[in-house]
């Protein structure tokens, strides 16, 4: 059989033979191809400068056929999917921007989205990426119900794929699937040119910024880069639509920028600031009216450059930020910062700091998160110049997570710093009125107790004897007297927690007198005839683990 030669449909010269297959593909795989090392004839004809009219009829055939009779096989699926592009050059070659009534552009799409949720391999999945970009660029607009399915599968197919054991030759493809990714998410905005297509499409994208596994997270950072670059150059685009998700996407990029990788780096700082252009157009100015986003200035280590450029975007993005941008902004900044891995929530702490002005005095102590080094500068920061000046109950709730991290640290804290800390964050905590505070900061405030139990614990357990517990006890002691019902109780609360933590703590050194537990035991004893049933049975906790405490000093089992 000749190189034209092949099957003969109804009223067409020819249609191209695709029986041929690769040996590179096992012949019981579902999805054994056509070897892409000689293209079929139709798609040759890319190549021309137009498209011959037999080779477009060929190509309608080939869709339709797909559609009425949805056949499953290798070959068929490649012939349809190599048949859209080419019908769709064909027809944009003729002045037209419709491929109706032979073909419905929804239907063609429904399929699309059918093959790539059934996790074809990479040379299946480039063709339904081309063949959906090469559908995006004709009319009618893709019906919103279609959008999302066509986004889940584009995106999470590209951004998760593991083609590691692909044959060789098929690398060239896999390599130039983000940019097939790209080039569709890109048409698709050019479809529908506004602010509310790009926030779907960033959603949609976004997941996969927080996936454990760092080459999906760098394919849907630079997917997500290119394309706000996109939309930052797409002439009409319509930016007149507010965009409350904005903050949460900055501060998600805003994390990347102090990456260890320098391309996470810089394409973290191109997304991040897209996103400022946007936002400077959205309030009706240009770059050049507008503050350097980034710090020209140069340092000798590359990380403070990069903690540095953090708390640019959170201060200048604050200056612009509506009330419920800044929520989003916070609250995803916040959410780094409790992430138990060291960068993401240095760069969390940096972000949510900027936001309010304090992040410069910040980065003074920086040196002190970094793994090896003294960890006892940042504590006096922590406790006078943050907690002291009775911080919101996020940042409050951050001092403590920070305070409590460094204490897992060497060397001890110095004795000098020990107090400031315990009165700052025993004092804000105990003694906050947040009631007025907005809704969504309600289960921050809820979980800070447990924050200050958390901080007293590790602080205890970096130096685990009688006279460490004895020191903490004293700056809870005053606040189990206080007038109000609510302090008493935080106080109780985390008095009866540390006490626990004392008796079950391993090598506790329990042998130093203690003249001031029979003050302890008395003040306990108090609550225990308390109308709340939650009070009394803390109090009783309490007195028993000072109990424990004494039978454990005085040798009695």
């Amino acid at each position: 059989m000749g190189p034209c030669e092949g099957r003969v449909g109804p009223n067409l010269p020819w249609v191209p033979d695709m029986g041929a297959r690769d040996p590179c593909w096992p012949l019981e795989s579902p999805w054994s191809l056509p070897s892409r090392t000689e293209p079929p004839c139709a798609s040759a004809e890319l190549c021309q400068e137009r498209v011959d009219s037999r080779v477009e009829e060929v190509a309608i055939y080939d869709i339709e056929e797909q559609l009425h009779t949805r056949d499953t096989s290798p070959a068929a699926l490649q012939r349809f999917l190599l048949a859209i592009p080419l019908a769709c050059l064909a027809a944009l070659q003729r002045g037209e921007d419709t491929l109706a009534p032979r073909c419905c552009k929804d239907t063609m799409m429904a399929r699309i989205v059918e093959i790539m949720e059934d996790s074809p391999p990479p040379l299946v999945l480039a063709d339904c990426l081309n063949a959906a970009c090469s559908l995006s660029t004709l009319q009618p607009p893709l019906r919103a119900q279609l959008l999302s399915p066509l986004l889940t599968a584009a995106v999470g197919q590209t951004v998760s794929g593991d083609w590691q054991q692909e044959p060789i030759h098929t690398q060239q493809f896999i390599r130039a699937l983000p940019y097939d990714l790209q080039a569709l998410l890109a048409s698709l905005l050019a479809e529908s040119p506004d602010t509310a297509r790009l926030q779907l499409i960033m959603e949609h994208l976004s997941p996969w910024l927080e996936s454990r596994l760092p080459q999906e997270r760098a394919r849907a950072l630079g997917s997500t880069t290119a394309l706000l670059g996109v939309a930052t150059t797409l002439p009409g685009f319509d930016n007149s639509a507010d965009w409350p998700r904005m903050g949460h996407h900055v501060a998600q990029l805003g994390l990347f920028i102090s990456d260890p990788s320098e391309d996470v780096s810089r394409l973290a700082r191109e997304g991040v600031h897209s996103l400022y252009q946007l936002l400077l157009h959205h309030r009706g100015l240009n770059i050049h009216q507008a503050e350097d986003l980034w710090c020209r200035h140069y340092y000798k280590e590359r990380w403070v450059l990069a903690h540095s450029n953090s708390v640019r975007v959170g201060e200048v993005f604050g200056q612009l930020f509506t009330a419920e941008q800044e929520n989003c902004f916070l609250d995803k900044a916040l959410l780094a910062a409790r992430s138990p891995l060291r960068r993401p929530s240095q760069a969390g702490l940096v972000l949510a700091h900027a936001l309010h002005g304090q992040a410069h005095q910040l980065l003074e102590y920086m040196p002190a998160l970094l793994p090896g080094g003294p960890h006892a500068p940042l504590s006096p920061w922590v406790s006078q110049e943050i907690m002291e000046d009775s911080p919101p109950p996020l940042v409050l709730a951050d001092c403590l997570n920070a305070a409590c991290s460094l204490s897992t640290l060497q060397p001890p804290l110095r004795a000098q710093l020990l107090s400031p800390l315990l009165t700052a964050a025993v004092g804000q905590t105990v003694s906050g009125d947040w009631q007025q505070e907005p809704i969504h900061t309600q289960q921050f405030i809820r979980a800070l107790p447990y924050d200050l139990q958390a901080l007293l614990a590790s602080l205890l357990a970096e130096s685990p004897d009688t006279a460490r517990l004895q020191l903490i006890m004293e700056h809870l002691s005053p606040w189990l007297e206080s007038r109000l019902p609510q302090e008493r109780a935080r106080a109780l609360g985390s008095t009866t927690a540390l006490l626990g933590v004392a008796t079950t703590l391993p090598g506790f050194d329990n042998s130093a007198d203690w003249p001031r537990m029979g003050h302890h035991v008395a003040q306990l004893g108090l609550f225990i005839s308390d109308p709340s049933e939650d009070v009394s049975r803390l109090a009783r906790e309490g007195v028993h683990s000072l109990y424990q405490l004494l039978l454990h000093h005085r040798g009695t089992p």
